[in-house]
């Protein structure tokens, strides 16, 4: 049984320094220069964590981030059909993007709802998968929000009561360089 209405938290995490080393590497196999500043160091974490609710048709998705400081100072976004709403700032205000305006989920979407994957991996898939990481590179277009350049392999966790990913993690060296997760998953169908 697949959901109506999920709530739950979004998770977006990330090695800068290897995410540098993999755009570094990705750049020089295609004989592309880059800037040769120096890269950034190995640990250079950054988090992104938001509270959500997701409806799936017609599509709406509400993410509340818990640390407002870390999200470009929004607190609250919404997406509905093809309008994104932002509420940041104190006192709060709010504005509808632009058709040329975008603004990330975290992953949301395409983890709530990953059927792109399957043009990649046909299901069923198991409850815990690899994607090569060059396989995504070739593909990109299909997800682009999973992509880490240079990526040895992607670690795929999937949910199939809910028909979700429950965690997408790129690895660059055998390190994880990147990791979208829900967790809290809580179906609040009527």
């Amino acid at each position: 049984m697949t959901w109506t209405v999920l709530t739950g938290v979004v998770e977006w995490w990330s090695d800068e320094g290897l995410r540098d080393l993999g755009r570094r590497r990705f750049h020089e196999r295609r004989d592309r220069h880059r800037s040769e500043g120096d890269l950034l160091p190995r640990g250079s974490i950054e988090q992104v964590t938001a509270a959500f609710v997701a409806r799936r048709t017609p599509w709406r998705l509400a993410l509340v981030y818990i640390d407002p400081t870390t999200a470009s100072e929004a607190d609250t976004v919404a997406w509905a059909d093809d309008a994104t709403v932002v509420l940041q700032g104190s006192p709060a205000s709010g504005r509808l993007l632009k058709p040329n305006e975008s603004w990330g989920d975290l992953g949301a979407r395409r983890l709530l709802c990953p059927g792109p994957l399957e043009q990649l991996t046909p299901r069923p898939w198991p409850l815990q998968f690899n994607l090569a990481g060059s396989m995504l590179e070739e593909n990109g277009n299909l997800l682009p929000e999973f992509v880490t350049l240079a990526s040895d392999h992607y670690q795929i966790t999937y949910e199939p009561d809910l028909d979700v990913l429950t965690s997408w993690t790129a690895f660059i060296d055998g390190e994880a360089a990147a990791r979208q997760q829900l967790r809290h998953l809580a179906r609040v169908d009527a």
